[in-house]
């Protein structure tokens, strides 16, 4: 009697349950049909990007780049080094991974929910990177329009792949990334004029005290690469050649000659001490022990003469009024010069290359893939 009781039970239980999943199932074709259904390879795409951002956030905020630093003249050969570490080259290879993902999903299921659900990722991903790296928190308004960027990429790639006929994934993903880059640029400008803009006065008078130390010769020596050094070195360097070929026309003349033949010691001793000159002016120590002297003339002269860093820029400012415009519109200046860094980089480093991460994306997936001329 039990038995019997429970397996109509049973088989009732069996049957609802399996009516639920047959429902479920009509349920997701309708949503599917109704572009409501989220595609699996989106959320993987979305994931992605999520992780590329904060990845790249990281390593940006490893190489320790700043505006400031960007600033410091003085300090050159510090910020190329910068640009030119591991971690800023891992930055520029992690970033365009964000826009590849990105837009290849958009490439495989083009549809506003790919648009939308891509756009969160990167939102959250740079709303993470900015709560981990407080550092970065003070480039706030040009994380925002790098968020926007991205669906901003996206959307053009879709227009791109449309128009063009032959390499259409790398030109289009290219040319998307680009317009992607433009947004960012409206993003330093408006940066610039809240954040640098109210101490514009002062970033500039400090650029000013680091490009006179710079041009004075401090913090100069030693940049490899660079024919650029400081007013130091260059007296330093015109004054040993000028010592050098003062010598040469002395050793080279024939009456020097026939004085190394003599046996007096005086005229031995006078020939010696000749060489000896001429071996201690090409030493890179009398060089040093000149430009020291040289730095030290220059500090008792200033220090007589009574004038410190803020009259010499006041005196440039009486001989060129156009520094004071300079002053004014530093914060400007500061943005270009951001602008122009940012668009090159994307030039020749992000859009390329994320245009290839794409390419190489669109080949390993060939499911409803469009055809490449």
């Amino acid at each position: 009697m039990k038995r019997s009781f429970q397996k109509p039970w049973h088989d009732v239980k069996q049957r609802n349950i399996e009516a639920i999943f047959d429902c479920l199932k009509s349920w997701g074709k309708e949503l599917k049909k109704a572009g409501l259904m989220i595609d699996k390879k989106t959320i993987v795409f979305a994931a992605i990007i999520f992780i590329a951002i904060i990845a790249a956030a990281a390593l940006f905020n490893a190489a320790g780049l700043s505006i400031a630093q960007i600033l410091d003249i003085k300090n050159l050969k510090t910020t190329i080094s910068k640009f030119l570490s591991p971690e800023f080259i891992g930055f520029l290879i992690i970033a365009p991974l964000a826009y590849a993902f990105a837009i290849i999903a958009m490439r495989k299921n083009e549809s506003m929910q790919t648009l939308a659900i891509c756009s969160a990722a990167s939102a959250a991903g740079t709303i993470a990177s900015l709560a981990v790296f407080p550092n970065l928190a003070y480039y706030l308004i040009i994380a925002i329009f790098a968020i926007i960027s991205i669906p901003i990429a996206m959307y053009y790639s879709t227009i791109s792949f449309r128009e063009m006929k032959k390499f259409i994934v790398f030109r289009g993903t290219n040319s998307a990334i680009h317009k992607g880059a433009l947004l960012i640029a409206i993003g330093i400008i408006i940066f610039s004029a809240t954040a640098i803009m109210p101490k514009t006065q002062q970033t500039a008078t400090e650029f000013e005290y680091n490009m006179i130390e710079f041009i004075l010769g401090e913090n100069t020596s030693g940049l490899a690469g660079f024919s650029g050094t400081g007013l130091s070195e260059k007296l330093a360097d015109n004054l040993i050649l000028q010592q050098s070929q003062l010598l040469s026309q002395m050793t080279a003349n024939q009456v020097f000659e026939n004085l190394k033949t003599k046996t007096d010691s005086d005229v031995i001793a006078f020939v010696t001490a000749t060489e000896a000159l001429k071996q201690q002016l090409a030493s890179p120590v009398y060089r040093n022990q000149v430009i020291a002297q040289i730095k030290a003339n220059q500090e008792n002269a200033l220090e007589q003469s009574g004038i410190d860093q803020t009259q010499i820029i006041q005196i440039i400012k009486k001989q060129m009024p156009i520094m004071q415009q300079f002053e004014n519109w530093f914060w400007a200046i500061i943005a270009l010069m951001l602008i122009g860094i940012i668009q090159l980089l994307f030039a020749i480093i992000i859009a390329p290359l994320g245009a290839a991460y794409t390419l190489i994306l669109d080949r390993a997936m060939p499911e409803n893939k469009k055809t490449d001329a």
